[in-house]
């Protein structure tokens, strides 16, 4: 997401799979915000400006953004919880901006579930295909 608010030209569509959206909201959501280890964690590595946090959130700059969106999430993420994909889609909602929305209860960062992993690669498949076309995405096996 990052990509598509500083490069928007680069890029013919992109997937945002259980994303941070907001760097505003982790100090306050999410696991690592917690405890007083997490908080020093987020302040070592992301800082505690608020304007700066700001300025890298994709979701705050979504009027930046020309290709088309899929945002992909569980609704019991707590490491990167739902209002980060919720930001997102109202970022991309106020600039009426095309993406895709799929949020599936019962999952956290990642998904678990077969049939959730089934469904959730085979629409980026189809994403993919009528956004760059099809049999033109490099897949690399993990």
């Amino acid at each position: 997401l990052q990509g598509v608010t500083k490069e928007p030209d680069l890029y013919k569509c992109a997937v945002s799979y259980v994303g941070v959206s907001n760097l505003t909201l982790k100090h306050g959501f999410g696991d690592a915000s917690r405890d007083n280890a997490g908080q020093k964690f987020l302040k070592k590595t992301l800082g505690d400006d608020m304007k700066e946090l700001a300025e890298y959130s994709p979701a705050l700059h979504a009027d930046r953004i020309k290709a088309p969106i899929f945002i992909i999430h569980g609704e019991d993420d707590v490491r990167v919880p739902i209002v980060h994909a919720k930001s997102m889609r109202e970022g991309l909602d106020k600039n009426k901006k095309v993406y895709q929305w799929m949020v599936k209860p019962s999952e956290g960062h990642g998904f678990t579930q077969p049939a959730n992993k089934i469904e959730a690669r085979h629409a980026m498949i189809k994403f993919f295909d009528k956004y760059i076309g099809k049999d033109k995405v490099a897949v690399t096996a993990p």
